[in-house]
């Protein structure tokens, strides 16, 4: 996604809204674009956050987009799941 704000919203709003949607991003820009997903494709959609895959810390964080705002995920590498909610 693109780290110009006003860019990044531009294309959330190109994104497909018929099947899942998978995202990379850098970990310091991941609050701001789970608020901007928030806004944008509403707060109640389902995503999972893939935290440190095949790493030991490998972790799951399920719930939606306002949900995992509001978590404290730690700093790493980690993919970015939107589920279709159809």
């Amino acid at each position: 996604m693109p780290a110009n704000r006003q860019e990044r919203k531009k294309a959330i709003l190109k994104l497909p809204r018929d099947i899942d949607i998978i995202l990379l991003e850098t970990p310091y820009r991941l609050k701001q674009l789970l608020k901007d997903l928030s806004k944008i494709l509403g707060e109640n959609k389902n995503a999972i956050i893939a935290y440190k895959l095949t790493m030991p810390e490998e972790n799951f964080f399920f719930g939606t987009l306002k949900e995992l705002y509001e978590t404290d995920i730690p700093k790493g590498e980690f993919v970015l799941i939107i589920k279709n909610n159809v």
